[in-house]
């Protein structure tokens, strides 16, 4: 049994993710149609479909698929043939999805943690990606991160930084970017490193 303050703390986390939801304010799009825009605005190519939106959005892919099927019939998102695989298809914003994220309710809690001091946006980054990751692991769902943190990001090669999942290489506009693939670099054998 947790004490009382971890639970406050917990429904504390829980109050302000429902209200940065939107749903409320905006009625025109439900809480999981702006965590979708959020998440394929922020995802890597690898990870710009509805499967590894509902991984990282704690959902069925049936439900998943429902939401971007939404978006893409209100015209925030297109489907397009990935440039590394054709086979496969990738979810992109479009300029319409781009301009209703201008207008994210989440944005609320993006400028209170803008408010914190940067030592203590770093620490609460820091314990934020701790709790999400024990969280996962306790829900049996793959822990979300950006490249730029990834044990499979390769920086010894002459080209740059290398994917060692995909093959492809890693960007500065890439590093930044969530990937289902994600793995922490403690995660990984020495070997691998």
């Amino acid at each position: 049994m947790s004490d009382n303050t971890s639970e406050l703390t917990a429904d504390l986390i829980i109050h302000a993710a429902n209200l940065a939801s939107g749903s409320h304010r905006a009625p025109s799009l439900s809480a999981a149609q702006w965590a979708a825009l959020r998440f394929f605005a922020r995802a890597n190519d690898f990870s710009r479909t509805p499967s590894a939106f509902a991984s990282y959005h704690g959902t069925t892919r049936g439900t998943a698929s429902q939401t971007v099927k939404s978006l893409v019939q209100k015209g925030y998102l297109r489907r397009e043939h990935s440039t590394a695989d054709g086979r496969r298809k990738e979810l992109h914003l479009t300029t319409e999805g781009e301009q209703a994220l201008m207008g994210d309710p989440a944005d609320a809690l993006v400028r209170a943690i803008d408010m914190l001091p940067p030592a203590k946006r770093r620490a609460l980054e820091d314990v934020m990606r701790r709790i999400t990751a024990h969280v996962d692991t306790q829900c049996g769902e793959p822990t979300f991160g950006v490249c730029a943190d990834c044990g499979y990001r390769d920086d010894r090669g002459s080209q740059g930084a290398v994917c060692r999942v995909t093959g492809e290489p890693v960007g500065r506009s890439d590093a930044q970017q969530l990937c289902y693939a994600f793995t922490p670099d403690s995660a990984l054998p020495d070997t691998q490193v």
